[in-house]
């Protein structure tokens, strides 16, 4: 056979071979990078629930321990909620999905509202404290505690609103809203509300200073 006519033939034959693996080989990918989106962010969730786990038991405690109170926030919530801030961001370069995406913007705009409204729990406890070791007057304390509360009650609007914003793309996409349902993940997934670390302060901005 004529070499110009066997090059043509194997050039065919790769030509098929191409046209059959590729779309295989795409599909093989698009399947591992779901795998992975898929245990990264119930990756998430997990560490998620370890600081609501940590903030319920803080809420039912009913503790007034300040030095106690603080302790459990800086150690068992405030670094999973950047632990999980970090773990959003990873998943969101593993999905090419515009949708998907933007939830995980919205998922990362939750948490770091969240966390900003347990700073101001924070802020409000460091102030009681200070005033209880009198390092800081009754007056200053209470305007401190005051300025808290006004910056958690704006910082609770947008957390509700993020959680409209939530809910408007999950019944949007009803393909991601039954994935999330699939994985199992927690409320704030969901565009359900999540338990506060407010109520730790709720009753002490009143009766300690």
């Amino acid at each position: 056979m004529d070499t110009k006519y066997k090059a043509i033939i194997v050039v065919v034959i790769l030509a098929i071979i191409l046209a059959v693996t590729i779309p295989y080989y795409n599909s093989y990918q698009d399947n591992i990078r779901s795998e992975n989106f898929n245990k990264s962010i119930q990756n998430a969730n997990t560490i998620e629930e370890t600081a609501l786990n940590a903030t319920k038991k803080l809420n039912e405690g009913n503790s007034t321990d300040v030095t106690v109170l603080l302790t459990t926030i800086n150690n068992d919530i405030i670094p999973k909620y950047s632990e999980e801030i970090t773990k959003l961001n990873q998943t969101a370069e593993l999905t090419d999905d515009p949708v998907e995406k933007q939830y995980l913007t919205l998922q990362q705009e939750r948490i770091t509202l969240q966390s900003k409204s347990i700073n101001d729990t924070v802020t409000i406890l460091n102030s009681i404290s200070k005033y209880m070791k009198g390092e800081k007057s009754a007056e200053d304390a209470q305007q401190t505690i005051n300025q808290s509360n006004q910056d958690l009650s704006t910082m609770n609007t947008d957390i509700q609103t993020n959680y409209d914003n939530i809910n408007k793309l999950l019944n949007d996409n009803p393909n991601l809203k039954q994935k999330v349902d699939n994985l199992n993940l927690g409320d704030g997934f969901k565009g359900k509300l999540t338990e506060t670390t407010n109520n730790t302060t709720s009753n002490m901005t009143t009766s300690s200073v």
